[in-house]
């Protein structure tokens, strides 16, 4: 209070306190309590200012309160209270993970959620600030509401998707308290498998787990959190294997198998995050490149034999497949021998006998032995051997298809060879040759290149081979330039060895007769009752045909076409001869278009006739028709008699005209 009639202020004091707390300060700031005052002195005390700090850590809550008492010096009280929220301390965040058991330092195979816990007495939800990262990129993650206990709250956010995270958490409060920035450790959410495939460069397998030749195994692991380390490969045995390679989230190695053995191995792999990959199925495979090894025994190859002969085959091979061994016995000339077959194990190998060989008639035999393993590798072994105990025996193995074919061309015929073949050194041989049962004389001589070739001779080598252990050969070769003229032809071998024995080839026993023709000449065909660019005013035409060729015909079909190409009808030569004769008749029906006869006739050495619709010089077809226009403009004569007598009567009419008009004048 100010002015006259006012005491003054005796006494200025304040109380500072929080609720619920002891901690309250009093304090006078102002006293005037002189009993004489002076006049100045009163006037001084009418007004009292000053300023007062408080200590706002002490007296901190929102309960705070500041009381102010004021007394005159007439003994009037005045007290003003003023309530305060006095907010000094930050919030204090904290962060805490339901799954703490990392893998690999912070790697997570579930999801992960975090609870944010604010200590705060002045909380404000919105005061939260959240910086969550995921790959490097900012991302949100719905957050729960919050719940209070006191000064304690309590939020929860969920990380459930694959990632490698950050997390970041700060809160300010109603006071506008900062708190520290609160970071979690990094971690990375990884829930997915990691997948192994598997895919090799040589899928070319026998029996199912057998290969001929090298692998190899790319694998590639499709995971984003990888580690090379982490990828086992057990083998047996040792392998080679490759250094990874990378591409983002897929990884790549090279198993390779170079080697023939027995492979088994199996891989697995897990992540950083503890994640593991599908089981793999053990792999096995066999790796062999070496083909089988036979071994034939008990008979020398090129051998003649007048004593037992009991052959034994043996094939050799780690992985040997008996459904896969083949042994054949064969003449000289192809037929198949019955053998019977003794068979044992060996070590490595799997052994046969031929226990009745020598029960055989005298003569050539190839014993012909084929394996195949159970990767597919493929081995064959021949050997020829005779039976001789009565003589020589001929091998014409080299000739076996000019016999069978009976009927050839010279350029089918290479080099005639005869290889005789005898327990004892033969003695004596002779050669008969006979061409359309006319013998032709035979001259030895050393080699072709010194031979003077002739219709009228057959010019021949001799080539003498063996001794006691093996036996004997006379390998006998008549050139292909003996052969060029058409005919039927016979070679006899005649010898006599030293135990006395004479023989030859064409003896039934011998199983060796050599005769062949030789056709150099194709079939002819001769038509009689149409022609090339006929026409024929018929209902039908009678066609007669006959087909000759030297020796022997094999094949003759006709074939009756329209201008389309399209086949009207066909007939076998062959077959109709045989109810006809030598001359086919056929009928050509009646047609409003032209038509072709075309043909295909071969004989039995493979010499061709043929007329086809495909050939350069297509035939120009026949009319067989009863209209007469067709007739008409058919036929190129009719056409330019036409225009021949048209040009006279224009003539005639001219002349009459001429004479009209010189009367008149």
């Amino acid at each position: 209070p100010q002015g006259e009639g006012f005491s003054g202020i005796e006494s200025f004091s304040y109380i500072v306190g929080t609720l619920g707390k002891e901690s309250a300060q009093k304090k006078e700031l102002f006293s005037f309590t002189k009993t004489l005052p002076s006049k100045e002195e009163l006037a001084s005390a009418q007004k009292y200012t000053c300023l007062e700090i408080i200590n706002a850590e002490m007296f901190e809550g929102n309960d705070t309160y500041v009381e102010i008492t004021v007394k005159d010096r007439c003994g009037n009280v005045t007290i003003s209270r003023e309530e305060l929220k006095i907010d000094v301390t930050p919030p204090k965040v904290e962060i805490t993970f339901d799954q703490n058991h990392a893998q690999n330092g912070f790697y997570y195979n579930v999801a992960r959620t975090a609870t944010i816990h604010v200590q705060e007495l002045n909380f404000d939800s919105e005061g939260i600030e959240l910086k969550i990262t995921k790959d490097g990129e900012a991302y949100d993650i719905p957050i729960s509401a919050w719940q209070s206990d006191g000064n304690d709250h309590f939020a929860y956010l969920t990380f459930r998707e694959d990632g490698d995270y950050t997390f970041e958490v700060s809160c300010v409060d109603l006071a506008d308290n900062r708190s520290e920035e609160i970071r979690a450790e990094n971690f990375t959410i990884d829930l997915l498998k990691p997948v192994i495939e598997i895919s090799y460069d040589n899928d070319k397998v026998q029996n199912e787990v057998y290969y001929q030749t090298a692998r190899t195994a790319y694998l590639t692991v499709k995971e984003h959190n990888f580690r090379e380390s982490d990828f086992v490969v057990v083998a047996e045995p040792q392998i080679k294997i490759s250094e990874w390679s990378h591409e983002g989230d897929e990884h790549y190695i090279r198993l390779m198998f170079t080697e023939d053995n027995h492979y088994r191995f199996q891989c697995s792999y897990t992540d950083l995050a503890g994640n593991m990959a599908e089981p793999m199925e053990e792999e096995e495979f066999f790796i062999d490149s070496v083909a089988p090894q036979i071994v034939i025994r008990g008979v020398e190859d090129g051998s003649a034999n007048a004593g037992e002969v009991n052959p034994v085959v043996t094939v050799y091979d780690a992985n040997r497949n008996l459904s896969g061994i083949d042994i054949k016995v064969t003449t000289g000339i192809g037929e198949e021998v019955l053998v019977a077959l003794q068979e044992w194990e060996e070590e490595q190998g799997y052994s046969y006998m031929l226990t009745n060989m020598s029960e055989k008639e005298d003569n050539i035999y190839f014993l012909k032995v084929m394996a195949v393993d159970m990767a597919g590798n493929k081995s064959e072994l021949a050997y020829r051997f005779s039976l001789n105990r009565n003589g020589s025996v001929y091998d014409i193995s080299k000739i076996s298809d000019i016999v069978k074919r009976t009927y050839n061309r010279t350029e089918q015929i290479s080099d005639i060879i005869i290889t005789e073949m005898n327990v004892d050194e033969i003695e004596k041989y002779f050669i008969y040759i006979t061409r359309n049962g006319k013998i032709l004389p035979c001259v030895e001589t050393i080699n072709s290149l010194q031979a003077n070739f002739s219709q009228s001779k057959i010019l021949y080598s001799v080539e003498k081979n063996g001794d006691e252990k093996t036996g004997y050969s006379n390998c006998y070769t008549f050139y292909q330039e003996n052969f060029t003229k058409e005919g039927f032809y016979r070679i006899t071998c005649y010898s006599k060895d030293r135990a006395g024995n004479e023989v030859n080839n064409t003896l039934e026993k011998k199983q060796a007769e050599i005769s062949f023709v030789i056709d150099n000449t194709a079939p002819k065909v001769v038509m009689d009752g149409i022609e090339e660019g006929g026409v024929y005013n018929k209902e039908e035409q009678i066609v007669h045909i006959m087909v000759q060729d030297n020796f022997m015909l094999k094949k003759a079909r006709f074939v009756l076409v329209n201008q389309a190409g399209e086949e009207l009808q066909s007939w076998n030569y062959m077959d109709l001869v045989e109810e006809m004769g030598d001359v086919m008749t056929i009928s050509i029906p009646c047609c409003e278009e032209r038509q072709f006869l075309y043909y295909q006739i071969a004989d039995a050495a493979g010499n061709e006739i043929v007329l086809l619709p495909d050939m350069q010089e297509a035939p120009k077809g026949f009319l067989v028709t009863t209209n007469p226009w067709l007739q008409f403009i058919s036929s190129p004569i009719k056409i330019m008699m036409a225009v021949f007598a048209a040009v006279i009567i224009c003539g005639i009419g001219i002349c009459i005209f001429a004479k009209k008009h010189l009367k008149m004048i």
